[in-house]
Formats: C-alpha cells, structure tokens, sequence
C-alpha cells in the first residue's frame, strides 16, 4: 500500500497512531500523532514509508519505532514528551533521520538496539532525560 495521508489528528488509539508493515510504503505529512497506547509512529517488516514535518508527543512508548528490517526516511518532524524514547530503531532497521527536533523525552533522544543501523543526520536532539543518542548490543 502507498496511502498519503496529510494534516490529519491521530491521537487516543489503544495501539499505534500509525503502523506501517510488510513492506508498507507512503507519504505522510503534516499529521499531529498523539497520545496512543503504544508508538506514535510504528514501522515493521521492511517497510519504507516517507515521513515529513509531523509532531508527535504523549505517546506512551516512543514517538517514533523503526523494527524488524523497517527503514524509510524521516524528516522535519518534532518529536518530544514520549513514554519512553522519541526514536527507537531496532532489530536490524535502517532509516534516515534527517532536520528533525528530539527533545524532552523520558529516556534517550534515540536509541539503537539489536543490530539497528541508519543516519542520522543534522537533527536538533537535546533535553531528553536519559541520553541524546544511546546504542546497545551488538548495533554498527
């Protein structure tokens, strides 16, 4: 699938704001994604969406999760005041950061784990509780 959704308020879900999996593509843009139960923004099993000048916040867990292979390219987005991280990029995923804003999250501006990789790349992280980048296990 390659929806493209745009100024759109995604927020109180019981799970993800988004999910984009199996190899899921897209556009999204603009959106406010706030206040769900898991990741505002959730990327599994190769997926490669385009994620361009949103703001997410509350939600409990990260603000943004790339898994499971996922990559895709993230930019202009604000990111901040999550449950966790603003941006966890695991299990052997692949995006690109790029002009985003990381800030004030409740553990680590961006965490890699389990072999995640990707660029990060002129992003304004600061304020985060824990640290502004972290890497644990065996992440290149």
């Amino acid at each position: 699938a390659r929806p493209h959704l745009r100024h759109n308020r995604i927020r109180g879900e019981h799970s993800f704001g988004i999910w984009v999996y199996e190899r899921g593509l897209g556009r999204f843009e603009g959106n406010e994604i706030v206040d769900n139960a898991w990741s505002g923004f959730q990327v599994e099993e190769g997926s490669e969406p385009t994620v361009i000048g949103n703001k997410l916040s509350g939600n409990r867990s990260a603000g943004i999760v790339v898994y499971n292979r996922g990559s895709g390219t993230y930019e202009w987005n604000d990111i901040s005041g999550n449950g966790r991280c603003g941006v966890q990029i695991k299990s052997g995923s692949a995006p690109t950061f790029r002009f985003n804003r990381i800030h004030h999250e409740k553990q680590a501006g961006v965490l890699t784990a389990e072999d995640g990789t990707g660029v990060l790349e002129d992003n304004d992280i600061h304020d985060n509780q824990w640290s502004g980048v972290q890497t644990e296990g065996p992440s290149d």
